[in-house]
C-alpha cells in the first residue's frame, strides 16, 4: 500500500493527550476527513484512529487509546502520512513539491484553457497558483484537493473544476 506524507504531529496539548498537527496546507481536508492515520515511528507506520479533531485554535488531534500527555509525547515530532486512496490530491506532487506545478497549464474539465502557472504563492489560509492567461491577465487560482480533478504530468496539465464566475470576477466581466 502506498502512502503519502501529509503532515506532521508537533506537540502535546493539553491534559487529554491531544497533540497539535501541523497539516500541509494542500492536504489539510484529506486529514478532517480521515478517521485513520498513520505515525512514522521508527521507521514504521502506525495506524491511530481519530477520535476527535479540534480547529477552534490550534489543529489538534485525540487519538483512540492516547490518553495522557505522556502518552502523546511518544509520537509527538512524528511525520504523519495517509493512505494514498485516502487522499483527494493522489499524483506524484505531495504538499512540499506544488512549487513543481509551475509551467504546468490549468484547463477547466469542460475544456477550457485558463493559463500558464507562473509561480505557486502561500496566501492566508491557503495556496494560489499565478497565472498569466493570453491577453497578459494576471489570475489567481486557488490549489485545494476540491478543486483539482488531475493530474497529467506528461502533457504539463493540471485539470481543475473551477467555482463559477472565479476567472471572470478577477478579469472584470
Amino acid at each position: 500500500m502506498e502512502y503519502i506524507t501529509v503532515g506532521k504531529l508537533n506537540k502535546s496539548f493539553g491534559t487529554k493527550g491531544q497533540i497539535r498537527v501541523v497539516p500541509e496546507k494542500a492536504f489539510k481536508s484529506d486529514l478532517e476527513n480521515c478517521d485513520v492515520w498513520f505515525v512514522e515511528k521508527a521507521g514504521h507506520l502506525i495506524p491511530y484512529f481519530v477520535e476527535s479533531l479540534d480547529e477552534s485554535v490550534h489543529f489538534l488531534v485525540k487519538f483512540e487509546d492516547v490518553d495522557a500527555p505522556e502518552t502523546a509525547k511518544e509520537i509527538t515530532g512524528c511525520i504523519l502520512k495517509l493512505r494514498k486512496k485516502d487522499v483527494s490530491y493522489k499524483e506524484d506532487i505531495e504538499g512540499d513539491d506544488l512549487d513543481k506545478l509551475v509551467g504546468f497549464t490549468i484547463k477547466t474539465e469542460s475544456g477550457q484553457i485558463i493559463g500558464r502557472i507562473q509561480s505557486v504563492e502561500e496566501y492566508p489560509k491557503q495556496l494560489m497558483a499565478i497565472l498569466i492567461d493570453d491577453k497578459q491577465n494576471r489570475i489567481l487560482i486557488p490549489l485545494v484537493s476540491e478543486f483539482m480533478k488531475d493530474l497529467d504530468v506528461t502533457n504539463s496539465l493540471l485539470i481543475m473544476n473551477l467555482p463559477e464566475g472565479l476567472i471572470e470576477s478577477q478579469l472584470g466581466k
